[in-house]
């Protein structure tokens, strides 16, 4: 009993040495990926989310009647590259999984691989293997969820003389 204290104590004090963090995810199995991001970021995020949230409730009745201009999604430079892969082809060519991306969108589907491929150009993905895709209609607009696992492959060699 003693070596199971010892060795527990000597896991939290390195613990708290190192400065090591541990996330425990309390989720339930459906809700997916749990994504890492700088603070600064997460920051931003969640002040422009307050900010939404205040515009909202700011909002008068009758401006449910006007239409929002529709946001037209464009492809990042480069982001046109990315191609999408199956498990076999990428093991073989030699690519590394390094995540899973998530992306939940309210219009078109093509609107939402565009995203899809710009946030994998954005962190230096090189193709997706897609995981799932669906689809929910509420309140009279279609979501799409989309699930990919992203990969970073090495640059092809040419063969031959």
């Amino acid at each position: 009993m003693w070596k199971t204290v010892k060795i527990f104590m000597l896991t939290i004090i390195m613990t708290l040495v190192t400065g090591c963090q541990l996330l425990i995810d309390n989720r339930s199995r459906e809700s997916g990926a749990v994504v890492v991001v700088p603070s600064d970021e997460w920051e931003a995020m969640r002040q422009a989310s307050i900010a939404s949230g205040q515009a909202d409730t700011l909002s008068e009745p009758g401006d449910t009647e006007t239409q929002m201009p529709e946001v037209i999604i464009e492809p990042m430079p480069g982001s046109e590259a990315i191609t999408f892969s199956n498990y076999t082809s990428s093991a073989l060519g030699g690519c590394i999984a390094t995540g899973i991306l998530e992306v939940q969108h309210h219009g078109a589907v093509n609107d939402a691989i565009t995203l899809l491929k710009n946030e994998a150009f954005r962190l230096n993905g090189n193709a997706l293997i897609m995981i799932k895709m669906n689809s929910t209609l509420r309140d009279h607009a279609g979501t799409i969820n989309v699930q990919a696992r992203l990969l970073t492959c090495p640059l092809r060699i040419a063969k031959g003389n």
